[in-house]
């Protein structure tokens, strides 16, 4: 099991998971990708692995099994919790699958909404612009005026998802057979589409199987990246464009077009979207866009900063 971390304030979370992790019997590490995260982890006492740079979330987790022989792999977001019950179970689920047909088992919230589908060039759009955002929160605001609140759920059982769905990447699994035959996360894709971009070349497998269990989990949402945005919303921007041209029919020109004209919309609803403060937003924009327009790659948030 691995944590891949850039912000000490997230240690408390990725603490509980190691320590959940631990006690279940897995091997747990830490991949961190910031000194100071390296130094909180160090000081808790926590089993870390780090390259002294900060070299993105798939990558940290590549790192973090190199030359290491395993069943599966689970890799967890260092923001993230879930009930210890749960995770239990989860591990319970993983042990009793056959490890020789390619796999993937995600955690998703035992309230998630329906299905969703791997995001094209329309999805990437919304996602960048940040009107997927605006469309949440309205959704979320209709169901609280009309009194729709959903009561919990007690789905517990495993969802096997079809072809083309997509799978919550907070905390997944994925077995050997599978890890081997895809060679891990693409070291293209630094920070953001990473998982989406394993997720399709793993639907490229013969008789894969890819699942989620819903369990009841927290999540503390990416505050690094919030206060980072000036560095982390190029990174965004490249790894979409990467990602469009990789996996859209939309060439080149084409896919930049799309990113450009999405960070555009993006300027408009900052204020009614973001938490993030404006000034810096306006700067992460302003990157991001040179970036695309010089077809020149982003540089993840530094080490020591």
């Amino acid at each position: 099991m691995t944590i891949p971390i850039y912000q000490p304030a997230h240690l408390d979370h990725a603490e509980r998971m190691a320590n959940l992790g631990t006690a279940l019997g897995l091997e747990v590490t830490l991949y961190c990708n910031s000194a100071a995260a390296r130094e909180g982890a160090l000081a808790r006492g926590l089993m870390v692995v780090s390259s002294n740079q900060n070299v993105g979330y798939g990558q940290a987790a590549n790192l973090s099994v190199h030359g290491k022989d395993f069943d599966w792999l689970i890799v967890c977001n260092d923001d993230f919790a879930v009930l210890p019950s749960d995770f239990a179970r989860y591990v319970g689920v993983l042990a009793d699958r056959p490890p020789a047909e390619p796999s993937l088992i995600g955690l998703s919230d035992i309230d998630a909404p329906r299905r969703s589908k791997i995001p094209g060039a329309a999805g990437v759009f919304m996602n960048l612009s940040l009107l997927s955002t605006i469309y949440i929160r309205f959704q979320r605001a209709w169901d609280q005026r009309n009194r729709r609140t959903k009561q919990p759920s007690s789905r517990t059982h495993i969802v096997e998802l079809r072809p083309s769905e997509s799978c919550p990447f907070m905390c997944v699994a994925i077995n050997r057979s599978a890890w081997t035959s895809l060679g891990g996360f693409d070291p293209r894709f630094d920070l953001y589409f990473e998982d989406t971009d394993l997720l399709i070349r793993l639907w490229d497998l013969t008789n894969v199987h890819i699942a989620v269990m819903p369990a009841r989990i927290h999540h503390l949402g990416s505050a690094s990246s919030r206060q980072q945005l000036p560095t982390t919303l190029p990174v965004f921007a490249w790894s979409a464009y990467e990602y469009v041209i990789l996996h859209t029919r939309l060439s080149p020109p084409a896919a930049r077009f799309l990113v450009v004209s999405a960070l555009a919309v993006r300027l408009m609803f900052v204020p009614l979207a973001s938490s993030s403060p404006p000034a810096g937003h306006l700067i992460g924009i302003v990157k991001s866009v040179g970036a695309i327009l010089a077809n020149k790659r982003p540089r993840l948030p530094q080490w020591k900063t």
